[in-house]
């Protein structure tokens, strides 16, 4: 009985995630060639990161907590990157075109079923504010505690460009959620994998 192996990368630093195949590393070869001159790049699986429906912030975050780890960064290192991030973005310091979330539409809002999100959003937009968000359209959302009464409740809020909205007046984001699910949730997997408590890094 005769079996082959296929050797197809090799890394000079790897992180394993809590699944098979969420990892992210630093691959110097791959498939018999030299990746970026033999000096290698980051490379990511599985991550918030690759995701398109991810906001600007958290892939930044994200490459840079990689890119941090894999060259060996202390926790102490990395909590005083972390948390001026976190205390800006529940203070509101954070523009909106960093942490809006974006969402691709893929149909016309009114071809789709169900209550999702990002369709609920661009609805809301679109009857509320005049945008015209359609098949093609890639908006970004907000999550809202408050909304002017001169428009319809809402909890998410859909726009293309920061001054599309005015959260001076007409909406107060939920910077608190908005937070939770844009940094907390996507470090804390990271963190839990090296043993670090994410309370130690909330400020």
């Amino acid at each position: 009985c005769f079996f082959s192996i296929k050797f197809e990368k090799l890394y000079s630093n790897f992180f394993q995630g809590d699944a098979k195949k969420r990892y992210a590393g630093i691959i110097l070869w791959k498939e018999g060639v030299l990746v970026n001159d033999g000096n290698g790049e980051l490379s990511i699986s599985g991550f918030e990161l690759k995701r398109s429906d991810s906001s600007k912030l958290t892939r930044q975050i994200q490459e840079h907590v990689f890119t941090s780890i894999l060259a060996g960064c202390s926790k102490e290192d990395m909590q005083n990157y972390i948390k001026p991030i976190i205390r800006d973005f529940r203070n509101g310091n954070l523009p909106l075109e960093l942490i809006g979330v974006p969402n691709a539409l893929s149909r016309d809002i009114d071809e789709y079923d169900g209550n999702r999100m990002q369709v609920r959003a661009a609805k809301w937009s679109n009857d509320n504010l005049g945008t015209n968000f359609k098949s093609g359209s890639k908006p970004k959302r907000i999550f809202v505690k408050w909304v002017n009464p001169k428009y319809a409740p809402t909890d998410v809020v859909a726009f293309e460009h920061e001054y599309d909205i005015d959260i001076v007046n007409d909406f107060v984001p939920d910077y608190k959620l908005m937070c939770e699910k844009e940094i907390k949730q996507p470090l804390e997997r990271i963190f839990d994998s090296l043993g670090w408590n994410w309370n130690d890094f909330d400020p």
